[in-house]
This record gives C-alpha cells, structure tokens and sequence, in this order.
C-alpha cells in the first residue's frame, strides 16, 4: 500500500521548468491551492539554496500533486527535488525518507526497503519512514515485516496513515471487517486540514466496503471524498468501479469518460474498452483498446505496470505469451498477492493450469479474499479437476459481489458447466 502521490532550486533551474509552466489544468479548490503551494516552495528553494529542508517540502508538494492529478510527471520533479537536498545533506534522515517514497512510488521497492531502513536505524522514532518500509516489504511479499513495521510505526505515533496501513494489512490477510473497522479510524484521524489525505482516506474506506459487496456504503464514502476534491482521479475511477459491478454501465462509462480525457492512461482506456463492450460498441471498446497497446508498447511502468498489463492481455485471450513474460519478469522483484495472481491468471489463460495452481497458491497463501481473486482461482481450480474448490471460490466469488458482469458470466457459467457434468472432485 503506497501512500503515494503527498520541498528546487539553484541546482534545478537549468533542468526544470519555470513554477508557469505547472500543467495541470487549475480546478477550483483543493487542486489550486496545491499548486499555489508547489510554487511558493518552489521560490522558497531558490531563496535558500543551501537548504535541503526547503527541496524536502518541495518533493512533498510534488508527492501531493501526483497523487491529487494521478499525473506521473509530479513524482519525476519529487525525485529531482530530494536529490536536490541529499546532495546537501547526503545523511539527512527526512530527505532519506522522502527518497524512499519517491523509490516506492517508482516501484523501485528494494531500494525503497534498503533506504527506508537505513532512517529508521538512526532515527527509530520517525514513524513516516517506517510506513514507508512497510509499504516496501507489502509490495515484495513480505508480509510479516511489513506487520512487524506498521506494529513500529504505531508505537512511534499513531495517526491516519499508520491505521490505514494496519487496515491494509487486515484485509490482505483475510479480516475485512477489521479492515473496515481500521479505515474508518483512519479516516477520522485524518485532519480536514489535509483535504486530500482524507479525501484518499475516504477512498480506501470505500475500496473496503466495495470488497465486501457493500456498495451503498461504498459510494457514500467515494462522492465524500469528492465533495473535499471535486474530480478526484481515484474517487472518480472507483465509484464507477462500483457502478458497473452493479451493472450501471453508461453511468460508469459516464465518470470514466473525462478523467480519461483529463488524465488519459492504460486503466481508464482498458476500463472504458470494458465497458462499451459490455454495451455493444465493439468499435468504440476496441478503440480504447488499441490505446492500451500504444501505453504496453512504451514499456514504461509509470504508463503500464507490467502485472497489470499482463492480466489485462489475459482477460482478452491476447499476446499470452508476451503476458507470461512480463509477469514473470516483474515477479524479480514484486512478489506480492497481486503479482502472484496475476501469473495464476496469464498462466491459465495460456493454457499451463499445473503452473497456474501453483501460482494460485502463492496468491492465497496469506488467506486474501478478494472477488477477483477467487474467481480466477475457482477457474483455474476447474481446469486443473479439483471441482470442490472451484465451486467454493467461485461461489465466494460471486457472494462478494464485486465482480463485473463479464465476470460473474464466466463464473456462472463455469458453476453450471460443473453441476452438468456432475459431481465434485
């Protein structure tokens, strides 16, 4: 779980544009505001050229921005800032931390453990860095430091982004309940001062709810968090998540729309692809697609994250094998559920349901019950003869009701096809 999108500048004038040429488009509010502040730094910094403090805000601001607009160039700029400062202060614990976050938020995630660990070894009071580590050791699968990590940031100070941490931990290992119960600490302790951390706050509240099946509950929290930041990328993207596992399409199409256009990208381009076909605008669904081909031929994760481009290709029974490689690669160095299952799921629509199970296993290890995960476990279950647990997962599956209706056919159907031939085994 990376909190990722949250001080240049003597030596980056040469090297970065000027605080006019900021791009993203001004919305009222909390956006502006965000901005107004990038600049300030950004002059602070060339008031102080000697002070790595000033390049840490700046990063931090940039952080914000990426996470507020869901436009990546922010954390290029964020990487450029804490540079910037250690090569004032080359120990300084806060620009080490902040160079472990910007590491993460690149999915660099051993060198964001690496650095991250390196803080809370001289400074074990700075609970930020220990987020920050377990963030790292969540992304690499390694699961009982990141508890051992969030148990330490707690201690340090307890605070919103150390519950939502606890909380994301609960749900990776199978406690929803007490997801939702930590998320909502989360969200309280969240000051309304910092709109946009409660706003993201808010969303992950809902990503619980939504994992549960409980979508009223879900897109109450989804349009709170839009009424702190109008238009926010990740409360936009997930209530229509939202809608059209409810079968609410053309409302979902609706919001996907102009965020696409606003901050165009492979999730809301192969999302939007989704949902026309599901509409019957085959022509318009595959336009959206061939978009998602031109972010994959970029080979640039910031555009395309490899494991995620790996299920989308398996989803459309498409360039498998080219799906197989990139999982796998990125399994080198990201060995979390979701890397996992996303070889489990490339690997039986290839056609290899041994290697599939296999992998199947390793996403499941840590007893996460997700709907999309234990539908394409159930599926790769059915193919591999085990008809029990197939039609377990399965069920569980569509019990969660968070599926989209492509999916719940297919599970469905392998369900049926099941109770045809008879018998479990």
């Amino acid at each position: 779980m990376i909190f990722g999108p949250l001080a240049l500048l003597a030596a980056l004038v040469a090297t970065s544009p000027p605080a006019s040429a900021l791009v993203v488009p001004l919305r009222p509010g909390v956006a502006a505001d965000a901005i107004s502040q990038a600049r300030a730094l950004e002059e602070r910094a060339l008031e102080r050229p000697r002070d790595p403090a000033a390049r840490v805000d700046l990063a931090l601001a940039y952080r914000a921005l990426a996470r507020l607009t869901g436009r990546a160039e922010w954390d290029v700029k964020a990487a450029t800032a804490v540079s910037s400062a250690l090569a004032l202060a080359p120990t300084d614990p806060d620009a080490l931390a902040v160079k472990a976050w910007v590491q993460a938020a690149n999915h660099d995630f051993e060198n964001a453990v690496l650095t991250a660990a390196s803080v809370v070894k001289v400074a074990p009071r700075k609970a930020w860095a220990w987020g920050v580590l377990a963030d790292g050791y969540v992304e690499l699968g390694r699961y009982p430091e990141a508890v051992a990590a969030v148990e330490k940031m707690m201690a340090a100070r307890p605070s919103g982004a150390a519950y939502s941490r606890a909380a994301h931990l609960r749900s990776l290992h199978g406690d929803s309940e007490g997801a939702v119960a930590l998320m909502q600490m989360a969200v309280d302790a969240t000051s309304p001062s910092d709109p946009e951390g409660r706003a993201w706050m808010l969303v992950m509240l809902g990503r619980e709810h939504q994992s549960r099946g409980e979508h009223d509950v879900a897109r109450i929290n989804y349009r709170a968090a839009l009424r702190i930041v109008p238009d926010y990328h990740l409360a936009v993207f997930h209530l229509a998540d939202s809608l059209a596992a409810g079968d609410e399409i053309e409302p979902a199409i609706a919001l996907l729309t102009p965020l696409h256009s606003a901050v165009p990208g492979a999730v809301t381009a192969a999302a939007l692809g989704d949902l026309h076909a599901e509409a019957g605008r085959q022509a318009q669904a595959d336009a959206y697609y061939a978009e998602v081909d031109a972010f994959a031929a970029t080979r640039d994760p910031a555009k395309a994250e490899p494991r995620w481009l790996a299920k989308f290709y398996a989803d459309q029974r498409r360039e498998l094998a080219g799906a197989v490689s990139l999982v796998q690669s990125e399994l080198k160095t990201h060995q979390d559920v979701e890397t996992w299952d996303g070889l489990a799921w490339v690997l039986h629509r290839s056609g290899r349901h041994a290697e599939a199970m296999a992998a199947a296993e390793r996403a499941s290890a840590i007893g996460t019950r997700r709907a999309r995960l234990l539908y394409h476990r159930g599926l790769i279950e059915q193919a591999a003869g085990r008809n029990g647990a197939a039609r377990r997962n399965l069920e569980a599956a569509l019990t969660l009701n968070d599926l989209w209706p492509a999916e719940r056919r297919e599970a469905a159907e392998a369900l049926k096809r099941m109770t045809t031939n008879g018998g479990d085994r």
